[in-house]
Parts: C-alpha cells; sequence; structure tokens
C-alpha cells in the first residue's frame, strides 16, 4: 500500500517564477508547502477563514523549503485581458466543476504553448496560467474576491488533493467525527441520506471535534488510514438545519416547497455550522476506526453490518476528484496512484449500513453504539 513519500523533485533549472512583488505566505500541509506571492490582502483573509484550521496559512515560512508549487497573483482587469487576447488560437473548452446546481457549474477554456497552459474561467472571469517546468500558477482576474477564490480553489483542489491522491489518497463523499474516545467515524452517503444530520446529531450526542461535512480524504500511512478534512460549505435542506435549535437561524425563511427540496438546499460556511454546533476542527491526526452508511427512514431498521466487498463497492461509489468528471483535475500536474489498494484498505474497517429516524438515533450512529 502506498504511504507518504519524503520531499518531491526540486524544480527543473531555470525555473522562472512570477512575482508581482507582493509579499509571501504560505499554505501547509504533512510538511509540504505552496507559496503565496502577492499583494491582495482578499487571498490571505479567504484561505485563513476557509482552510486556515486544516491547511496552516502562515507568513512563516516553513524550514527546510519544500514548495509543491508558486502561486502569485494578480489583480488587473488589463493583465486579464492581455492573457485572453494573446492566445494565437480559439481553445478548446473544458468543465471546470460541474454537479447538481447551476452554482457548481464552472466553465473554462484551455489554451497550451510551449508547456504554459492559460485557463480562462468563464464563469468567474480569471485566467489561470500554470507552468508545470517552472511549478508556477499565476492566477489574474480584476475582482479581488474572484482571484481570491480561484485562489483557493487551486490551492485545495488543484494542488494538494491531487498531491494526495498521487501518494494513495482517496477522497471521499463523507464525514468525518472524532468520538470522545479520540476513534474517527467515516458518515459516508449520497445527496439526501442524511449524513450532515448524523453529523450535526453526533455533536448534540457530545462529539466535540470534526473533519468534514462534504470531503475527506482518506490517506495510507504507516499508523493506519489517516483521515484529513476537505473544508468547503456545506450544502443542506433548510428542514435539516431547522431541526436543530443550535442551527435554526442558519435555515432562512420558511416555505413547503423548498423545506426538502434539493434546490432549496442552504449553503452554509463550514465555520458557521461548527461555530454553532459546538464542534472544533480535529488538530491531531485522526485515523479511521468505523464506517457508517446512513439512511432516514420513518420507522427505522436495525443496523446490517456489511462485509469488505460490500463496504469497497459503497465507498467506490462515494469517491470524487480523481475518479469524478464532476472535479476534474484540469491543472493535471500529479499522476494519482492505484487508488483501490487504499479502498481495499478502507473497507477492513467496521462498517454498517443504518438508518435513522429521529436525532437520538442519527446520534448513535458515530457513537460507536454500533459496536457493541
Amino acid at each position: 500500500m502506498p504511504t507518504m513519500s519524503g520531499h518531491l523533485p526540486a524544480p527543473a533549472t531555470g525555473a522562472r517564477p512570477v512575482s508581482p512583488g507582493g509579499h509571501v505566505t504560505s499554505a501547509t500541509m504533512l510538511g509540504h508547502t505552496v507559496l503565496l506571492d502577492h499583494a491582495v490582502p482578499e487571498v490571505d483573509a479567504l484561505l485563513r477563514a476557509e482552510l486556515g484550521a486544516y491547511f496552516g496559512i502562515d507568513a512563516q515560512l516553513p524550514e527546510p523549503l519544500v514548495p509543491l508549487a508558486r502561486v502569485s497573483v494578480e489583480v488587473s482587469a488589463e493583465a486579464g485581458d492581455r492573457w485572453r487576447t494573446s492566445r494565437g488560437d480559439a481553445g478548446r473548452p473544458i468543465l471546470l466543476h460541474s454537479g447538481s446546481h447551476a452554482y457548481d457549474v464552472r466553465r473554462g477554456v484551455r489554451h497550451e504553448h510551449d508547456g504554459v497552459v492559460v485557463v480562462e474561467s468563464v464563469d468567474t472571469g480569471s485566467c489561470v496560467v500554470s507552468d508545470v517546468a517552472a511549478r508556477t500558477v499565476h492566477v489574474v482576474n480584476g475582482d479581488p474576491a474572484a482571484a481570491a477564490s480561484d485562489v483557493r480553489r487551486v490551492v485545495r483542489d488543484l494542488l494538494f488533493l491531487p498531491w494526495l491522491e498521487a501518494h494513495g489518497g482517496v477522497v471521499v463523499h463523507a464525514a468525518a467525527v472524532v468520538g470522545a474516545d479520540g476513534s474517527g467515524t467515516l458518515v459516508v452517503g449520497d445527496r439526501g441520506a442524511g449524513k450532515t444530520s448524523v453529523f450535526m446529531a453526533a455533536a448534540l450526542d457530545g462529539a466535540r471535534e470534526a473533519l468534514s461535512c462534504e470531503r475527506i480524504v482518506l490517506l495510507p500511512t504507516p499508523d493506519g488510514l489517516r483521515m484529513l478534512a476537505c473544508p468547503e460549505k456545506i450544502s443542506t435542506f433548510p428542514g435539516t438545519l431547522r431541526a436543530f435549535p443550535q442551527t435554526e437561524h442558519l435555515a432562512g425563511p420558511r416555505s413547503a416547497d423548498t423545506e426538502w427540496s434539493r434546490p432549496g438546499k442552504r449553503r452554509i460556511a463550514w465555520q458557521d455550522m461548527f461555530a454553532c454546533l459546538g464542534f472544533t476542527p480535529a488538530q491531531r491526526p485522526v485515523y479511521l476506526d468505523r464506517v457508517v452508511f446512513p439512511t432516514w427512514e420513518p420507522a427505522g431498521r436495525p443496523a446490517r453490518r456489511l462485509d469488505r466487498t460490500q463496504t469497497w463497492f459503497r465507498l467506490l461509489d462515494q469517491t470524487v476528484t480523481g475518479r469524478s468528471v464532476e472535479r476534474p483535475d484540469w491543472l493535471g500536474w500529479f499522476a494519482p496512484a492505484h487508488t483501490d489498494e487504499t479502498l481495499w484498505a478502507a473497507s477492513a474497517a467496521p462498517a454498517w449500513a443504518a438508518t435513522w429516524s429521529d436525532l437520538d438515533s442519527a446520534a448513535a450512529l458515530t457513537r460507536g453504539a454500533l459496536d457493541d
């Protein structure tokens, strides 16, 4: 089974980093770094708020420095226009991101010349210029907020996550909570399965640490399968938010048409959800101890223990990024490892298909009661 390697190879001789003359901060994960070279306050603010609890956004550069990439930012409508008009070809349309809602869809046009790739984002207005030999990414946009948002996507979805996948990591559509005994429960489910409800109920049941409620990375290490958070906004039904007094104010106006409909789902900042529920981001390593596949049923049924093959197929069905057309790796810097081994290791953990009908039965799914 693949494990995390040491340092990556040094950048090619003659690397030409792009620097707009800003200041350098860093995003770090597991000893590796993405340098952020810019003069855009919105970039630091957004990365610290949305990724900092897990990715280590820091003004102090780590030593020894092992840069995964250098990302620079330029807020300039004129520069964006120059990049767009300097391409001599019409480019090739590509999908940057897809999903079940209109706000999830991002489209782009890709140009490539002499090893430099320019991707124009139709929906955000950014030009993203990448050079794999120099290991640089340059983001240009006339709107600082839009530029910051695309920098976050580059750092999280196109650098760190593919890098983890290149080391055998698997990204699963799941939530993860840490029990009072330090055990890690992975709550896996498609949209509407109730994983957010189970996640929230765990907080009311005494769980105080969590990783994420949308995507979790399973990473093979010598100590076991480590779970890492991929923080992003939590998409949930207004009815789910209204079922918990702590989050009722996040549900918005009540409407019978949207209370439990997918188009009516609310997107809540994970920090707001954590604060309401009393969760803190888990700072220590969390390893996979059990897996739960929840389903809501009014009457409920006894939990059913899954064998390893059943667990493997269910996990495979909920893998994203490297296997998903909804989140394509259009930067393409890192070759994903053969992740079936990681899924097979994860499927060895105790796993249950379990129904829940109320908050008490939802909370029971993460407290270890199924282990008895």
